[in-house]
C-alpha cells in the first residue's frame, strides 16, 4: 500500500511538472471525471464546482474562443483522435493557453461511449513562439529598411572588416 501510495504522489508530481490535467466524459451521463490536477490548473476547487460539466467547461473558455471550443466539442464524438488549442479565462482573471489531447473510448462492438482527454497548459510555449515571431519581423523590417538605403544610395562604397581587409 506504501508502494501505491509513494507511485500516487509522484504521478501527482508529473502531472504538475507537465501542467497536465485528465478528464474522462461518458456518452450517457453530463458530468465529466475530472482529475483534481484539472482543478488546480483551471483554477477552481471541487467546492466550487462539484460536478464538472460541459456548462463549467465552456464558462471557463476565454470568449473569444468560445465558438472554437463549441465546434471542438461536436468533433470530438466524431473523430477517433482530436487536438486542439484554445485560451481559458481563470476566475482569478488570467488567461492561460491549453492544448487538448482528446480520443474516443469504444466499447468491444467498436461503437463509441465516451471521450477521454488531456488538457495541457502551453502558456509560456505560446508566449514564447509570440516572441520569436515578433523578433522575427523585426528582424525582416530591419532587413528590408537596410536594403532599401543600400538601394537608395547613387555612390559606390565598400567595407571592410576590423582588420580593415575588403569584403
Amino acid at each position: 500500500e506504501n508502494q501505491v501510495k509513494k507511485h500516487e504522489q509522484q504521478l501527482y508530481r508529473a502531472y504538475k511538472l507537465a501542467k497536465l490535467g485528465w478528464w474522462e466524459w461518458n456518452i450517457h451521463g453530463e458530468q465529466i471525471d475530472a482529475a483534481n490536477e484539472l482543478y488546480e490548473l483551471f483554477g477552481i476547487s471541487k467546492e466550487q464546482y462539484p460536478v464538472f460539466n460541459t456548462g463549467v467547461y465552456l464558462s471557463l473558455v476565454h470568449p473569444d474562443d468560445l465558438s472554437f471550443a463549441l465546434e471542438n466539442l461536436a468533433i470530438f464524438w466524431r473523430s477517433p483522435y482530436h487536438q486542439s488549442r484554445h485560451r481559458v479565462k481563470k476566475p482569478s482573471g488570467e488567461i492561460i493557453y491549453v492544448e487538448l489531447d482528446v480520443q474516443t473510448v469504444n466499447d468491444e462492438n467498436g461503437n463509441v461511449i465516451g471521450v477521454q482527454g488531456m488538457v495541457q497548459d502551453i502558456t509560456e510555449q505560446q508566449q514564447q513562439a509570440e516572441e520569436r515571431s515578433t523578433l522575427d519581423q523585426q528582424l525582416r523590417q530591419a532587413n528590408h529598411s537596410l536594403l532599401m538605403a543600400l538601394e537608395s544610395m547613387s555612390d559606390g562604397f565598400c567595407t571592410t572588416d576590423r582588420h580593415w581587409n575588403f569584403t
